[in-house]
Order: structure tokens, then sequence, then C-alpha cells
């Protein structure tokens, strides 16, 4: 059996996962009344972050990615 390919898929995998919990603490950073004013679910990116990187690895990209592509900068730029 080759390892080398088990030690990376391990790595990717735990990369990810920290890429997906500094997600959803980005997320939690922002205070409730940006959330509000942006009409988006924070406990969405919160939990759905890690959780969909752990279980459903597309699902978790997904959202981490429109996280940082396109609800994060509507947060920043709320007032």
């Amino acid at each position: 059996m080759n390892t080398g390919f088990y030690v990376i898929n391990l790595v990717i995998g735990l990369a990810f996962l920290a890429f997906a919990i500094w997600c959803a603490v980005q997320a939690n950073g922002y205070d409730d009344a940006k959330w509000q004013q942006t009409g988006q679910n924070k406990m969405l990116f919160v939990i759905g972050c890690p959780v969909g990187a752990f279980c459903c690895w597309p699902i978790g990209l997904g959202l981490c990615l429109w996280f940082l592509l396109g609800i994060k900068p509507k947060l920043e730029a709320a007032v």
C-alpha cells in the first residue's frame, strides 16, 4: 500500500477543515446588526462551513467561498 497517498489526503483534508473553521471564525466576528442589515443568516456560515467541510466537502467549500467572495464584502460595507 502506498502510504504517501493517504498522508497527502490527510494533509489536504486537515488544511481544508482549518480553512472552514477560519471562515466560521471570520463570520462570527461581525455584529448581528451587520448581518441583519445585509439580510443574511449568520448561523448558516458559522455552523455550516465547518460541518459542511467535515461531512460533505463540496457543500463546505461552497459555503466558504460564498462567504468570502459574496457575503464578507457586503458585511464590511455595512455601516
